[in-house]
């Protein structure tokens, strides 16, 4: 047995990778001793079996109050797995593992000048950071990205070699449920620089929608939604924009409900990464879309943009659609509400689909990147 030690500061966020990483801890506590460390004091184990239906029972799980201790802890350690989008945590291990999960775009010295030239201080460090970072993982044993988009805007831009592990898949169908006129989009609620998912442009598009086409059609959008006074004031704002629209908010539902919810959905919205270059800034855009899979499971058809990690999900026209502009979109989405094609077949190949990235698949990846180690 190899005594293994996972680390995230990010657990609080309750998104994609936190589920990535806890899926990962379980799977490895099979046959290893492992360890969850954290720096998010307000995350508990329980929280996250709840929340992620993981099983952590063979988990250990460290709430690390000062991150000075972390070096230190890992003396002894046979394996040491670090999520970081920016700090790299030096470790004492037999082996270390880097999981990166955000596709950068190109860092340089003149880059970061300029952004400490326009105050943003902030993300200016953060990229001083990030260059260390990347330039750090090229000496570890094994990195490891969660999509093909992301291994290689990293090999391109930074010459960084990675393995690609995409993410685990809950099965989410359920035949008890009837299909409903309804459209949904799932992910976090809020509005930033990285992985914006764009609600505002889809509550747009469905207002247009609504405009060409008399309709019986509901847009349900699903997501969480933190605490703070940021994610709150676009959460209003978004309110304010569906006014008079057949336009629902579920945030921070529980698993079971979100079940129900992708059962009852006949099509799938995505427009995280829309008037994005994804080649200038491919951090901006979907790096996967684990949500997009969690919808294909239940037989929902994707409607999605065509950037990122999308495209190495949805083949279009076969398993779901692609689209480069609203009107696409809306195109596509009409083709679908005036029954224009057999939905049948781009439902059950949605489906087929969602096998190549289950929790079976990702258990089997994972056995053998780590037989190479």
């Amino acid at each position: 047995m190899k005594k293994i030690f996972l680390y995230s500061p990010y657990l609080h966020n309750y998104g994609g990778g936190e589920k990535y990483f806890t899926t990962l801890a379980e799977v490895l506590s099979k046959d290893n001793l492992v360890s969850i460390i954290t720096s998010s004091q307000s995350v508990s184990k329980k929280q996250l079996e709840n929340y992620f239906k993981v099983d952590l029972s063979k988990v250990d799980f460290i709430n690390l109050r000062n991150i000075s201790e972390l070096s230190r802890m890992t003396i002894g350690c046979d394996i040491f797995i670090c999520l970081s989008n920016f700090r790299y945590i030096k470790s004492y291990s037999d082996k270390r593992i880097q999981l990166l999960q955000i596709p950068y775009g190109k860092i340089h010295a003149t880059t970061i000048i300029k952004k400490f030239l326009s105050l943003k201080i902030k993300e200016g460090m953060k990229d001083y950071y990030r260059i260390r970072l990347l330039n750090e993982c090229k000496n570890d044993d094994l990195v490891i990205t969660n999509a093909y988009f992301v291994h290689n805007i990293l090999k391109s831009n930074y010459h960084l070699d990675s393995e690609v592990l995409h993410p685990p898949i809950d099965d989410f169908y359920n035949d008890t449920i009837q299909k409903e006129n309804i459209i949904i989009s799932v992910g976090r609620i809020f509005s930033g620089l990285y992985n914006d998912k764009r609600y505002d442009v889809l509550i747009d598009a469905f207002r247009k929608l609504c405009d060409v086409e008399k309709h019986n059609w509901e847009y349900h959008i699903i997501g969480s939604l933190l605490k703070d006074k940021k994610s709150h004031d676009y959460f209003n704002l978004l309110l304010r924009k569906a006014e008079g629209l057949p336009i629902y908010f579920h945030t921070n539902l529980p698993y079971d409900e979100l079940k129900i919810w992708y059962n009852k959905a006949k099509i799938f919205w995505h427009a995280a990464g829309f008037e994005v270059d994804d080649y200038i800034h491919p951090e901006r855009v979907e790096h996967f879309g684990m949500t997009t899979v969690e919808a294909m499971s239940a037989g929902c058809i994707p409607i999605v943009i065509n950037k990122g990690g999308q495209k190495e999900i949805v083949h279009h026209g076969v398993s779901g659609f692609l689209w480069n502009s609203l009107e696409e979109l809306i195109s596509q989405t009409l083709q679908i509400i005036q029954i224009k094609m057999d939905t049948t077949n781009i439902q059950n190949n949605a489906r087929k689909r969602f096998y190549e990235f289950s929790k079976q698949s990702f258990t089997n990846q994972v056995q053998k990147l780590f037989q190479k180690i």
